[in-house]
């Protein structure tokens, strides 16, 4: 059999402009928007419950009844400085107590009608902790209405609950990824079929179907990571946003997004671009190359 060698075939494939040129982009774009967002939020929710952990492992708080006497919080105060285990203790004054009440009472709660208790504040030492029952024992021979409250024994719970928000965002950044790669796959079968005539005949007349798949693939890798690429800048974007906004939610733990400044941010984004670009050029690569074969 002859094979014709003829310049179209060694150029570039007469390709007309088929809807996925326009609808690609934007769908990737929004897939990698919401994969890039899922990524931003699984490191940002296990730095904040890092930061909880460390917060809370090394505090305590003792809550005493706002009518005990002074003599009496005296006392509580001195137990408390020669327990053993605990390396700061600090009265929370009327300042720092409209502080903590302060989200939910507004900026100016009445403190001398409500029945707030005041507050103490332990710092205990991580690696030689008090023992509480004997400690809660102390106490109650000093003040037997004074509560003692472990912040320690709600980080299990804390832990558990955002390891299944991170399950969750995982499972949604698997899921889109996956979409992805469906959209390239019907993207390029349309593609195919719109140009079926152009590439049966350069087929026929000998082009090598990997010079072929090569330049439809391309095509629907560079649309692709376009795509990917505006998705990422939104997602920036958003994250700088939430960012801003962070301090006004007072959320526990810090920032629910990673700060511009940190190199992981600037590593998730880049890594959905080029995750998404593979995903696409290796879906359409095979998607092309199947159809080839089935050419006469």
């Amino acid at each position: 059999m002859i094979t014709l060698s003829l310049p179209i075939v060694r150029g570039k494939l007469p390709l007309g402009r088929d809807a996925s040129a326009l609808y690609i982009p934007w769908i990737v774009a929004l897939i990698v928007y919401v994969a890039a967002m899922c990524a931003i939020g699984i490191v940002a929710v296990a730095d904040a419950v890092e930061a909880l952990d460390r917060q809370l492992a090394t505090s305590m708080t003792v809550e005493i009844p706002p009518e005990a006497s002074s003599a009496r919080v005296q006392t509580v105060l001195g137990v408390l400085r020669q327990a053993h285990g605990i390396t700061a203790v600090h009265e929370l004054d009327d300042k720092e107590t409209t502080r903590l009440l302060e989200p939910w009472l507004g900026p100016s709660p009445p403190l001398d009608v409500l029945p707030v208790p005041r507050l103490i504040d332990l710092r205990i030492s991580p690696g030689d902790p008090p023992d509480l029952a004997t400690l809660r024992q102390q106490l109650a021979s000093v003040l037997p209405e004074a509560h003692l409250e472990d912040h320690r024994a709600g980080l299990g719970e804390l832990r558990s609950s955002a390891h299944r928000l991170q399950l969750i965002e995982l499972i949604m950044l698997l899921l889109a990824l996956g979409l992805v790669a469906t959209v390239v796959i019907f993207a390029t079968q349309s593609t195919m079929a719109l140009e079926h005539d152009i590439v049966e005949l350069v087929h026929l007349l000998g082009a090598p179907d990997p010079d072929v798949a090569g330049q439809i693939t391309g095509r629907i890798m560079l649309i692709s990571t376009a795509g990917a690429a505006g998705g990422a800048l939104v997602a920036l974007f958003t994250d700088w946003m939430l960012g801003g906004t962070a301090g006004f939610l007072q959320l526990p733990g810090g920032s629910p997004v990673l700060r511009p400044a940190d190199w992981r941010l600037w590593a998730l984004l880049i890594a959905a671009i080029v995750v998404a670009g593979i995903i696409a050029t290796v879906c359409a690569q095979v998607t092309v190359e199947r159809r080839l074969r089935r050419l006469p």
